[in-house]
């Protein structure tokens, strides 16, 4: 039993002699909106078969995966990278405290550096510091 069924027994089944007629338009009113709903779902049905086996569709979908699998490359070695400098920099914290001086007077700078340039920036830091730059 569909909505448009249910709601005509329904208003058969109510004494018809206690209902005004702004409560029956109001109930034609729903059973309207349920055809508009079910002839929407209807069409848009249609037309997702119509995208079934046409190019375009494929062709956009294996870009797409491409594209994500060529991010995910990237991005996973630029993280890497500043997870190792980030790393790197608690190293010489602990194992080189005189080294740590040097790069706490710009520490703004040095945690910039290792997060764009992940250990070639901490490299970079550490040759300036022992060129006496920093």
């Amino acid at each position: 039993m569909n909505l448009s069924s249910f709601l005509i027994n329904l208003i058969l089944a109510v004494d018809l002699n206690n209902v005004s007629s702004s409560d029956l338009n109001k109930v034609g009113q729903v059973i309207d909106i349920g055809g508009k709903a079910a002839n929407t779902v209807g069409t848009a049905g249609k037309s997702l078969t119509e995208l079934f086996n046409t190019w375009p569709v494929l062709i956009g979908g294996l870009a797409l995966v491409v594209v994500a699998v060529i991010l995910w490359v990237f991005f996973k070695r630029i993280i890497e990278n500043i997870v190792i400098g980030l790393a790197l920099l608690v190293v010489i914290y602990f194992a080189f405290p005189d080294i740590w001086l040097h790069l706490a007077k710009i520490i703004v700078p040095t945690i910039v550096v290792t997060l764009l340039f992940g250990i070639g920036g901490v490299g970079t830091l550490l040759i300036l510091v022992w060129f006496g730059a920093i």
